[in-house]
């Protein structure tokens, strides 16, 4: 639908196909997915308060879809990247009210530690 598709992803620039909204809302998982492609260094093309407003999307997904996409964000590497972009585009206050706070730091250095130990696992393969 976009023939820009390919010259945006070239230029590291991240869009969805459709209307923005229109994707967010009836396709839910493409937040997750595309705060994903964000952590690994895709030029956001949406705002923060853009991005907060399709939050209210994610109540369509039962627990099992959220834990399904929250697992593959904080256990296959880049996970402290992915906690980053979670709280620079308020997902993580969505889905973790109150506990930023008190927990966001130590959180952090639990995701560097997963990260550590995916990366080591997969040098072990490349040595």
């Amino acid at each position: 639908k976009n023939p820009f598709a390919l010259k945006h992803l070239l230029d590291g620039e991240l869009h969805t196909i459709d209307d923005p909204a229109k994707t967010f809302t009836f396709n839910p998982k493409s937040i997750f997915r595309y705060l994903f492609l964000v952590a690994f260094g895709y030029k956001p093309i949406y705002e923060p308060e853009f991005m907060k407003e399709m939050y209210v999307n994610l109540s369509t997904l039962n627990n099992d879809e959220i834990k399904s996409k929250l697992c593959k964000h904080f256990t296959r590497g880049n996970a402290r990247a992915n906690l980053l972009e979670f709280e620079r585009f308020g997902l993580f206050d969505y889905l973790f009210p109150g506990i930023h706070a008190k927990g966001f730091n130590f959180l952090l250095d639990q995701m560097q530690s997963t990260d550590d130990r995916v990366y080591l696992k997969h040098s072990r393969y490349i040595l």
